[in-house]
């Protein structure tokens, strides 16, 4: 799951937290302010906005599993 952390009616990381509840899914956040949600969520895989395509896959990358963060 792709999700923007903070949207115009809610928050995107209340979302997740929802959804957690029933069911791990992988996520990745992306927001043009990272620094509260990490402070939130420091396990968090955040991608600041904007970003290039390799940043988001290596974001996907490290939610699978695939990569481990340095």
């Amino acid at each position: 799951m792709i999700v923007d952390a903070r949207l115009r009616e809610g928050s995107g990381a209340a979302a997740v937290e929802k959804i957690l509840r029933n069911e791990y899914l992988r996520h990745v956040f992306v927001t043009g302010g990272p620094w509260e949600l990490r402070a939130m969520l420091p396990g968090a895989i955040v991608l600041e906005k904007p970003y290039f395509d390799s940043e988001l896959t290596r974001a996907i990358r490290l939610a699978v599993g695939a990569e481990s963060a340095p």
